[in-house]
């Protein structure tokens, strides 16, 4: 996923590990979110939810949108351990 993202592949996933912390499911007007999310391990959501794909791409500025927030994600350790250690010095106030 994060190499889908990184080059605007925009990813169909179920809401589960790694994927959950890394593809955001877009809002009702799409305008936030890089992906498209189903929770359960049902063939009926993940027919919905290619079929949410398939309509929103024929948006065009929308997919196109999609795409640029998912490549705009930031995975590198640096980022990684920014938060990290923002989190550490939350912990220890």
């Amino acid at each position: 996923q994060m190499y889908a993202l990184a080059y605007g592949t925009v990813p169909i996933v179920r809401a589960t590990g790694g994927l959950v912390d890394t593809v955001t499911p877009l809002n009702a007007d799409k305008t936030e979110g890089n992906g498209f999310v189903f929770k359960n391990y049902d063939a009926k959501e993940l027919t919905a939810v290619v079929h949410e794909a398939a309509e929103s791409f024929k948006d065009k500025e929308t997919w196109k949108s999609i795409m640029q927030r998912g490549m705009k994600a930031d995975f590198s350790w640096a980022a990684s351990a920014k938060q990290y250690s923002e989190m550490y010095y939350d912990v220890m106030k």
